[in-house]
């Protein structure tokens, strides 16, 4: 593989941290380690080594984009997790060793939109994302799993913050895990949405709750056959639900923060509950319960 030393840019993008060389491949990202099949949807162009458990990705949002709004003020929340989880699972396979038949959950995913910076309207925006890795755990087969923090910098400005909670399974664990589980291209197709995702109103006591209507053929959610509803759908759906809480979509979200304690299946009902809060949060942050089966499958707090 071709390499590259890079500094000064980098260094300068996150502060003195950084001023240290990394070695960065320059040959494109194979898709492959992003877990995607359509390049289109591939959003990083670069990586490299800082040091021991410290990297810097590089990522390119485009101009224009038939799902996310990377032109945005402040970012496109949805696109900078979707770029967080890209980042997290390439470091995990380029650096950790970790097989490309290995199965990943994110467990604890959050990230924050600064309100600094912004794409430019005739140009990709160039990101250069640094990721530090700690409480790494191993077994007779490799990493299971590791936590990873991520600062997201354009021309100089942190942008976006994030952090990872990465689960490793490897292909045999993951099939005992989920004998029963029922992929996305054996269910019928629904109709197409813009969005991926409609929430339907439902009537559950006093808590505003809504089923979540998904398009299993959606190109940015469903890239490729999936035997469980994505992270990002999900975080697309808490999106929606946020501001039919607020009554308002023209105020956008600016963090999400989410515990995901289990699979939620493709063909079963999905539903998203508005939490009152009790409080001790800052008033703009709302909070949001997925459920499965009567069961609790997720915890969310957007702001």
């Amino acid at each position: 593989m071709a390499d590259v030393t890079v500094g000064g840019a980098v260094g300068q993008a996150v502060g003195g941290a950084l001023g240290r060389a990394a070695t960065m491949d320059v040959e494109p990202i194979d898709r492959r380690l992003v877990h995607r099949v359509a390049m289109s949807e591939v959003y990083l162009t670069g990586s490299g080594v800082l040091g021991p458990d410290d990297y810097t990705v590089h990522a390119q949002w485009p101009r224009r984009h038939h799902f996310f709004s990377p032109e945005r003020r402040g970012g496109d929340l949805v696109l900078a997790a979707e770029t967080l989880r890209q980042a997290v699972i390439l470091t995990a396979h380029r650096y950790y060793d970790v097989p490309l038949d290995h199965a990943f959950s994110m467990r604890g995913l959050s990230v924050e939109l600064t309100g600094a910076g912004g794409g430019h309207a005739l140009v990709p925006t160039e990101i250069d994302i640094r990721v530090g890795i700690d409480g790494v755990r191993s077994g007779s087969r490799g990493v299971t799993s590791f936590r990873a923090h991520l600062t997201f910098v354009h021309e100089g400005v942190v942008v976006a913050r994030g952090t990872g909670d990465l689960q490793v399974l490897d292909s045999r664990l993951y099939a005992r895990m989920r004998p029963t589980a029922v992929r996305s291209d054996a269910l019928a197709p629904s109709s197409p949405m813009r969005r991926g995702v409609r929430l339907v109103p439902v009537a559950s006591g006093t808590r505003p709750t809504w089923l979540v209507d998904m398009d299993l053929e959606h190109p940015v959610f469903f890239d490729h056959p999936l035997d469980h509803v994505p992270g990002m759908l999900v975080i697309e759906a808490a999106r929606q639900a946020v501001d039919a809480v607020r009554g308002e979509s023209g105020l956008s979200s600016s963090s999400f923060e989410g515990t995901f304690l289990s699979y939620l299946e493709l063909d079963r009902p999905v539903l998203v509950s508005h939490v009152p809060g009790d409080g001790a949060g800052p008033p703009d942050d709302v909070l949001l319960a997925v459920h499965q089966d009567d069961r609790l499958a997720a915890e969310l707090r957007l702001r």
